[in-house]
């Protein structure tokens, strides 16, 4: 009796003061609450911060000077020391607009639209690789579990095995050896039983960690839906929604643009300049005050000869360097996406087969079991060989618990290839960070923060 309540609190332990969560629900919490994908949102209004940079050169630079000076002259003559002394008060605004500047403004602007469209997909694969870690870990604690509950249903089976291995034993129907072997199965499912309990423990303090909060599996997941038909249809969508792709592609725009505007940098370049100032002297001891009132505009043309000591041209060079590199990851990624698409569904499929597979040998190891304990009731079978059926009960169920995380992984990591694995495409609960949005706050803020 002291055992049988010992392995109902045991099983207790791991629902007590934690809250019930569905995968659904994990994931919103991770979508809130972790810290990495925390980070990558303020990486990407890091990055977008470089498009009001680039349009601010086509602003004006306006500024305003204030200045106040005292000079004093001595003056040694036939009178003796004269002393001079004159206050001047001087005040500017200063206007420069550049007219042309081989056109590396425009090119600027082109490359941060860019740069823009590959943070925002580097988002989106930072979203997704959240999202899918999210739900590994939600069926590894799921998986963890379920080997516990099996490990817990073992228990008590060998226990009831061995106290009728020993009663057995006692009326000369059962031999020591039966009566030792139940003894040490039941003794292994104790160990087993407490190896999966710790397990289980410390899956659920990384789930914590990853999500925010303690978690009770109370629903088995259940399979994504829209999921492409055939290989085909699952190549041609990832190829054209892939983020990486995505992110890829306009990294290497970017890095073209950045050519052009480093190639502008050895144009010439016209500003147009304007200046008004203000101004009073006091002069002493006579205190004659002139006021002084200025306006300049002028066209400055320069022309480069010899820009920075070479480092402009450096700067192309370096940008071609850059263009080449970023058409080679390009062509990388578009090879990766490809291994991506064939090892992904060649995996779901297989994992299918494999879970089907487990079911059905779930179905006939119960089956199995089921008929050695009549048969050995009826003295056909042996302990020995209800021990045996058990144990090829509890590997199957085990078999199929770890079968069914692989398939659901290897599902939704199919969503993560293509694009879909978002809290958007999920239609997740809660506030969600859109990158469009957060682009267009700050697209044209050029003042205020």
């Amino acid at each position: 009796m002291k055992k049988s309540l010992s392995i109902i609190l045991a099983s207790l332990a791991l629902n007590q003061n934690v809250s019930a969560i569905n995968l659904t629900q994990a994931l919103e919490y991770a979508y809130k609450n972790n810290s990495d994908f925390k980070s990558s949102q303020e990486d990407y209004r890091i990055v977008i911060e470089q498009f009001p940079q680039a349009l601010s050169r086509f602003m004006p630079d306006i500024s305003a000077d204030f200045k106040y000076g005292r000079k004093i002259t001595k003056q040694t003559g036939i009178r003796g020391i004269d002393r001079l002394e004159a206050r001047s008060y001087n005040k500017s605004l200063n206007v420069t607009q550049n007219l042309f500047r081989g056109g590396t403004d425009y090119a600027g602007l082109k490359a941060a639209k860019s740069q823009f469209m590959a943070a925002k997909y580097k988002f989106v694969a930072s979203e997704q690789d959240t999202m899918l870690k999210a739900v590994q870990q939600f069926l590894e604690y799921y998986v963890a579990k379920e080997i516990y509950r099996i490990y817990l249903e073992n228990t008590a089976f060998y226990q009831t095995l061995a106290e009728s291995a020993r009663q057995k034993f006692k009326l000369g129907q059962a031999t020591r050896t039966e009566l030792a072997q139940a003894q040490t199965e039941y003794a292994r499912s104790n160990s087993e039983k407490a190896k999966a309990y710790a397990n289980s423990l410390a899956i659920r303090m990384k789930f914590r960690q990853f999500l925010g909060i303690d978690p009770v599996v109370i629903e088995i997941p259940k399979i994504p839906q829209n999921l492409p038909k055939t290989i085909e249809e699952f190549r041609q969508i990832s190829l054209k929604s892939n983020p990486t792709i995505l992110a890829t592609r306009a990294s290497a725009d970017a890095a073209n643009s950045a050519i052009h505007a480093a190639r502008a940098g050895l144009a010439p370049s016209v500003d147009l300049i304007s200046k008004t100032s203000f101004g009073d002297t006091i002069k002493s001891p006579s205190s004659a005050k002139t006021k002084l009132n200025e306006f300049e505009t002028a066209v400055q043309l320069r022309i480069p000869i010899i820009p920075k000591g070479g480092a402009e041209v450096s700067r192309v060079r370096e940008a071609r360097n850059k263009a080449r590199k970023s058409a080679i990851a390009l062509t990388e990624a578009m090879r990766s996406t490809e291994t991506d698409i064939e090892s992904s569904w060649e995996l779901f499929i297989a994992n299918g087969k494999s879970l089907k597979s487990s079911e059905e040998a779930i179905k006939t190891a119960s089956l199995a079991l089921k008929g050695t304990k009549h048969e050995e009731a009826a003295g056909t079978k042996s302990i020995l060989d209800v021990l045996k059926a058990k144990k090829d009960l509890s590997d199957t169920d085990i078999n199929k618990v770890k079968s069914l995380k692989e398939y659901l992984v290897s599902a939704y990591k199919m969503h993560a290839v293509w694009g879909q694995l978002t809290a958007k495409m999920l239609k997740l609960n809660g506030k969600q960070f859109d990158p469009e949005d957060e682009f267009k706050k700050i697209q044209f803020k050029l003042i205020g923060f």
